[in-house]
């Protein structure tokens, strides 16, 4: 989903045990619609971090060797959750604006967990999701606890 909550993203990434897991990296778009505002989130989640931002620099293949080599992936609704569950990483997908109940989830990956509010009326706002949110509140990105993405984590976690 092109809507971020960056205070979530950061708080999250702070709080994962990058000393257990090992270096943390952001990645996003080089090109595209959402290019800039993906450089713009993954700087400001990176910021402070021992982290490499590969926002807009890492190519298709050398994604896929990240992720394939990940100890977990904590993604959205993205190219990264496939490659993911087609190399059965650990995974946290989050869902916010868009539902995994339209196929889109992670696939035959048994170390993947669904990160997402339940029960919204709203949900999914559009087969896609939206760039904003319809009804202005937010509340599927706003009520999606970085503690509860946090606790999946550590469940898939090697």
């Amino acid at each position: 989903s092109p809507l971020r909550a960056v205070a979530r993203d950061i708080e999250l990434a702070l709080r994962l045990p990058v000393d257990e897991l090992g270096l943390a990296v952001t990645v996003g778009s080089r090109t595209g619609d959402t290019a800039a505002s993906e450089r713009e989130v993954c700087a400001e989640v990176s910021r402070g971090m021992v982290c490499d931002n590969l926002c807009g620099t890492a190519s298709l293949e050398e994604l896929v060797v990240l992720i394939k080599r990940a100890a977990l992936v904590v993604c959205n609704e993205s190219m990264a959750l496939h490659v993911a569950s087609a190399f059965s990483v650990p995974t946290v997908a989050v869902f916010c604006a868009t539902s995994p109940s339209f196929g889109f989830g992670p696939w035959m990956n048994q170390r993947a967990r669904i990160a997402e509010v339940t029960g919204l009326w709203c949900k999914p706002c559009r087969r896609h999701g939206s760039r904003s949110c319809p009804t202005g509140t937010e509340i599927c990105m706003r009520e999606l606890s970085s503690a509860k993405v946090l606790a999946l984590a550590r469940e898939v976690s090697p």
